[in-house]
């Protein structure tokens, strides 16, 4: 966990003037031991410290129970999922070659009125991961 001024482009996602101070929390998950994916999230700070997003360690109940926990009303999320080849930083921490893609996962979560609470970036292998996206809600008319 770190406060960072936003890059332009996680500025846009939250919202925010570049340069704006954020909560930036970045973690590995791993299977068998390797890590199969890089995340990093990015909060406004008054949100981070609404939720305790802004002390470092394990999240208990997850980062949306937390948001929930802190008073903010999930309302809805945008995700977009691509595939590119890999940084060579994000190769050497993934342990693979640059030669596998990987995919990458963009996440924002707002809450009530529009506002952005979180902005997620997901990175993993694209040999090692799968994307699942069972009993989404639908809403409206059956098509």
């Amino acid at each position: 966990m770190e406060r960072i001024a936003a890059p332009a482009e996680i500025a846009a996602l939250l919202g925010l003037e570049p340069g704006t101070l954020v909560v930036r929390r970045g973690r590995h998950a791993l299977i068998d031991g390797g890590v199969v994916q890089i995340q990093e999230a990015f909060y406004p700070v008054d949100v981070a410290e609404a939720c305790g997003l802004d002390q470092p360690g394990k999240i208990l109940g997850g980062v949306l129970g937390a948001l929930t926990a802190g008073g903010l009303a999930l309302e809805s999320t945008d995700e977009k999922v691509t595939a590119r080849m890999p940084t060579k930083e994000e190769a050497a921490e993934l342990g693979m070659g640059e030669r596998v893609p990987v995919l990458c996962v963009e996440r924002v979560v707002r809450g009530r009125g529009g506002r952005v609470l979180e902005a997620l970036r997901v990175v993993g292998a694209a040999d090692r991961v799968e994307l699942h996206y069972d009993e989404l809600p639908l809403t409206g008319g059956v098509v």
